[in-house]
């Protein structure tokens, strides 16, 4: 807002979601909300450098009184915070996450005056630190006229509905399906941000999504079980006493087409059900293409999104039914063109095993491989396109048919009789690099059985298309 009047209210109240990630680079107080005039007063909402959060009303001539909260922020996780004045009682009071961490009482009387204010900044900071803005995501920003009451705010606090990412009101696969969007495919964040931490972790990431899909159609825990048994941190320290899984790079080697391939190996002796993987890159140096599963992780599903130096990569199974086994091997094979692959890393690894918990992890720079690891890891990407012929052939009444392709693309591929006329699509959507089957049951696109006789099948895949003929006996 352009200005804050507080000169007709009885107090006023300042609520909101923070994550916050320490000290600003100019290590001063990251303010929430700063609204005052220089030497009139006004009033502040703000995290200390250790993580306290305070309240302080600027009284010309005086101390400058404020309240503290009496624990302090985690840094990287969801805290939601607010900041209460009642005018009548004189009274300072600091919330977090529902619960009261602090009040204080205000001896004289407050100096009224209409004030600029500033949302995540803070507005009198020197002039060489550009406003010292605030470290971290404020959201769900909520201002009131009037001194909330505690119960009131501990309504703000737990009535935010964990799990409806995409806000119809309701929790099910489309809410799922909105967090993988958000997560690996730069799609927009859930509003506010922290219904999307499911598990309530402080964090929204693959956990969150395996939480939600547990939930759904596993008989997992309800998400008001989660809140009463959570902690920041609590899903990693659930499985502390296992020992740390091992997630790195296997050396590069290079394919046709001067393509690279760079390996993934995953070291554990548990059970997963899904993995989220961070890679840094230096985009003028290296140009990813679309990652590609292995057979250790196949039959799941493999969602990526690179953007100014950094692919997200999420593997897991929407229906539940496929999880990745333990073992040491590649579970996913990064594929890229480049002249210089030094920059690549791993700079994130979340591994969650089939109870929804989150797995330590040791992030390695190169994991020494073996040839079967490449083996395994470079089965599945052709090396050109290619259409193979269906099988069996002549057929009664399935038959099936296989291609490849060596990278990501659109594909078509449909069934046609002597008069050239189509009479089934039966692929038009992209697919992602790799060995591809389906079949064709002799019915057209409206499901009834065609006659005996020659079709053709055509692929069309990127600039690659190809056509063979079969045969349908009845």
């Amino acid at each position: 807002p352009s200005s804050f009047d507080n000169s007709v209210t009885t107090g006023f109240s300042i609520a909101c979601w923070v994550r916050w990630y320490g000290k600003n680079q100019y290590s001063r107080p990251c303010y929430i909300f700063d609204a005052r005039d220089d030497g009139s007063g006004g009033f502040i909402l703000a995290i200390s450098g250790g993580g306290t959060a305070w309240l302080m009303v600027l009284k010309p001539g005086t101390d400058d009184p404020r309240v503290f909260s009496d624990t302090t922020v985690s840094e990287g996780c969801w805290t939601h915070i607010a900041g209460v004045f009642d005018y009548t009682s004189q009274t300072l009071r600091i919330f977090m996450d529902g619960q009261e961490k602090g009040d204080t009482t205000i001896s004289s009387s407050y100096y009224h005056t209409d004030l600029s204010a500033a949302i995540g900044n803070n507005r009198w900071a020197p002039s060489d630190q550009k406003w010292a803005p605030f470290n971290g995501i404020l959201d769900d920003v909520r201002f009131y006229d009037r001194a909330l009451s505690e119960a009131e705010i501990e309504s703000l606090y737990c009535d935010v509905p964990r799990g409806d990412a995409n806000g119809d009101g309701k929790i099910d696969i489309g809410d799922v399906v909105y967090l993988i969007n958000y997560l690996f495919k730069g799609g927009p964040p859930p509003y506010p941000l922290v219904v999307g931490d499911v598990n309530y972790d402080g964090v929204v990431d693959i956990g969150d999504v395996v939480y939600l899909m547990n939930y759904l159609y596993r008989g997992g825990p309800s998400l008001c079980e989660c809140q009463a048994t959570a902690s920041a941190g609590s899903g990693s320290e659930l499985r502390k006493n296992k020992a740390a899984a091992q997630i790195g790079l296997s050396s590069a080697t290079i394919s046709k087409h001067n393509i690279f391939d760079v390996l993934v190996i995953g070291k554990f002796d548990f059970d997963l059900a899904a993995i989220q993987l961070e890679v840094e890159y230096d985009p003028e140096k290296i140009t990813l293409l679309e990652p590609v599963l292995t057979p250790r992780t196949e039959g799941l599903t493999i969602y990526s999104y690179a953007n100014q130096g950094t692919q997200k990569i999420g593997i897991l199974d929407l229906s539940g039914e496929h999880h990745i086994p333990a073992g040491s091997s590649a579970l996913v094979n990064l594929r890229m063109k480049g002249s210089d692959l030094s920059s690549l890393k791993i700079a994130k690894a979340i591994l969650v095993d089939r109870d929804t918990q989150k797995i330590p992890v040791q992030i390695v720079s190169v994991i020494k491989n073996s040839e079967e690891d490449f083996t395994a890891g470079k089965s599945t990407i052709p090396q050109e396109f290619s259409l193979s012929q269906n099988y069996p052939n002549p057929f009664n009444p399935q038959t099936e048919i296989s291609y490849a392709l060596p990278n990501g693309c659109h594909v078509g591929l449909s069934i046609y009789n002597l008069l050239g006329q189509k009479v089934r699509t039966v692929v038009d959507e992209y697919q992602a690099a790799g060995h591809k089957t389906v079949h064709w049951d002799g019915t057209d696109d409206d499901g009834s059985s065609v006659a005996s006789g020659i079709y053709f099948y055509r692929i069309k895949a990127g600039d690659f298309t190809q056509t063979r003929k079969m045969v349908l006996v009845k």
